[in-house]
């Protein structure tokens, strides 16, 4: 059974990867979408 501490690295590790998820699904590139493709991004949030 893990310890407390391997169950911790694990949590952080998972939470690390959901935050970089996250941040790819709500990151937008202007540059490459054009500031109308920003609009509506920004518009449906």
């Amino acid at each position: 059974m893990p310890d407390n501490t391997e169950i911790e690295n694990e949590k952080s590790s998972i939470a690390s990867v959901l935050q970089q998820l996250y941040s790819m699904l709500v990151e937008i590139d202007v540059s490459k979408e054009g500031v109308g493709g920003a609009k509506n991004f920004f518009e449906a949030k």
